[in-house]
């Protein structure tokens, strides 16, 4: 295990204490700058932040960046821009912890508002009891209908008392079931990111801090993000496939070959609306008139926000027939699926694996070494693509067989040479 440690000597300079193996070696400066960009480079499985300081741990390393203000204030932290992306992902998350945690804040204080609420009706009740009674001591005979109308506002109270104490136990159930779904934070402020279960290591260069990627992003992200999240896509994959495909270059953004979809209905899942939801690409729009279909021309599909939308669902697709194995269904996208049926067929007589022992595996990317068999679309699909992925994760959301929306998320690493 070799062990860096970041932080700054009395003279204000970036020190790089490295350990390895009991031997202990020192760099200052820019030799330790040189040591973050190449840290830059590197996966790790789990991600540490808190206020003071930045913890990366790998199979065989572990990174501790300490003096954290300092460190961020005098830039260094730009040398390390794939290691931040992943900390301000989780330091993201963690705010909207803190959200939830105001909102179990003020459930209480609602709670104690009820309270109060019902005590104070109760109190009514007990005075319009008392009223009533002594009316009809004093009165007997000519106040009946005084006494009538205080035991109706009796009863008004008796009843608004129920409804009170109604909503205080909704509201408690409420908060009971905020708190049980809440993680609180550990006592120093530290915020973990754990690994996902199952990393596939690709040879690819990131050039997720290219012109190319940037200018993409600039201009679609907002729109990726919007459709990516309606059809249950992690943003950044869609956000790499459309930079390789067109980098924003082109009208038909995600490069969707429609004589290959056409009158082909896909019903996909719309986890934003939480329902089912079917479209057409069709030269024929009269055909499905009536049937609740969204129709898609080859005219819409021009249309940028449809482009991306169509393309979300086509990687659904895809994934329904890869068996939501990830990276072949990003292949699958290029290829088309019947293709990629093709390769895997291959890949299994070659590897001894069956097509779904490949399937299962996330992690396997054997498919990659055959993906030129079929004679058609880009046969490095796939690392053309995650070259463009921030974050190192894809999450695809899926429907369970009790109806629950379930995560499921493939790392992506890089394969040295």
């Amino acid at each position: 295990m070799r062990e860096y440690n970041f932080f700054f000597n009395d003279n204000d300079e970036l020190l790089c204490e490295i350990i390895d193996n009991g031997e202990k070696t020192e760099l200052v400066e820019t030799d330790a700058i040189n040591e973050l960009i190449n840290i830059n480079e590197m996966y790790f499985n789990r991600v540490r932040a808190s206020n003071r300081s930045i913890r990366l741990n790998g199979d065989d390393i572990s990174v501790n960046i300490y003096d954290l203000n300092e460190f961020y204030s005098k830039g260094y932290s730009e040398f390390i821009p794939r290691i931040m992306i992943r900390v301000n992902r989780i330091i993201a998350k963690h705010q909207k912890e803190k959200h939830r945690d105001e909102i179990v804040k003020n459930l209480k204080v609602a709670c104690g508002k009820i309270t109060c609420g019902t005590l104070i009706v109760t109190l009514l009740g007990t005075t319009a009891g008392s009223l009533s009674k002594q009316h009809s001591e004093n009165d007997i005979g000519n106040n009946i209908t005084v006494e009538n109308d205080f035991n109706s506002m009796s009863d008004d109270l008796d009843y608004a008392t129920d409804k009170v104490n109604q909503e205080y136990d909704q509201m408690m159930n409420e908060l009971k079931e905020v708190e049980e779904n809440y993680n609180e934070t550990s006592n120093n402020n530290e915020i973990i990111e754990e690994k996902p279960s199952d990393i596939a290591y690709i040879r690819y260069d990131d050039l997720t801090d290219s012109d190319t990627y940037i200018g993409a992003y600039e201009e679609y992200y907002n729109i990726v993000e919007k459709y990516a999240n309606k059809w249950g896509i992690s943003p950044n994959i869609i956000m790499a496939m459309l930079t390789q495909e067109s980098a924003g270059k082109q009208s038909n953004l995600m490069q969707i070959q429609f004589d290959s979809w056409i009158d082909g209905v896909l019903t996909e899942y719309d986890f934003v609306n939480e329902r089912y939801q079917s479209i057409v690409l069709t030269d024929n729009p009269e055909m499905y008139e009536g049937k609740n279909i969204t129709v898609i021309t080859r005219e819409d599909l021009q249309n940028k926000v449809t482009n991306i939308s169509v393309a979300c669902v086509i990687l659904r697709h895809c994934l329904e027939k890869m068996d939501y194995n990830i990276l072949a269904s990003i292949q699958a996208y290029n290829l088309g699926w019947p293709n990629m049926n093709t390769v895997l067929k291959t890949t299994s007589e070659n590897t001894g694996l069956s097509v779904d022992e490949l399937l299962s595996d996330q992690t396997n990317t054997e498919f990659t070494n055959y993906t030129y068999i079929v004679n058609c679309g880009d046969s490095n699909y796939v690392s053309n693509v995650v070259r463009y992925l921030t974050d190192g994760e894809i999450t695809i959301q899926t429907i369970n067989e009790y109806g629950e929306v379930e995560n499921l998320v493939i790392g992506v690493a890089q394969k040295q040479l």
